[in-house]
């Protein structure tokens, strides 16, 4: 599957996900993962699909076994952590890794502009 291809699929998981689609997005996400297997990418995509349907500590393993345990500078991925903490109402820990990011001052603007916006709210 060439590059365009994914991201067009990534982008209708994303859509369905953020618009309640729950079942279209966990699906889109499973063809992203058989056609990309252990892509952080997708698992990031897959962590945010269960954080948007309210499966905060589903999101949350995924994000720290799939990804930052690889990773630990992906700071989309601890921006979308600091998410899942904050629906989960973990606030301490949840600002503790929000102020990581924002520290970080990374390239990725809205890994940026999620932390700063969810900090300390």
């Amino acid at each position: 599957m060439d590059d365009e291809t994914l991201q067009i699929i990534a982008s209708a998981s994303h859509l369905a996900s953020v618009t309640g689609q729950e079942k279209e997005s966990f699906e889109l996400v499973e063809c992203l993962r058989v056609a990309v297997p252990d892509d952080e990418t997708v698992e990031t995509l897959r962590a945010s699909a269960f954080i948007f349907a309210s499966r905060f500590d589903e999101g949350e393993k995924i994000l720290r076994d799939n990804v930052l345990a690889k990773n630990p500078e992906n700071w989309r991925a601890k921006s979308l952590l600091g998410i899942a903490l904050h629906g989960s109402g973990r606030a301490t820990e949840r600002d503790r890794v929000l102020q990581e990011v924002i520290d970080a001052k990374p390239e990725d603007v809205s890994a940026l502009e999620i932390a700063e916006s969810l900090l300390h709210t």
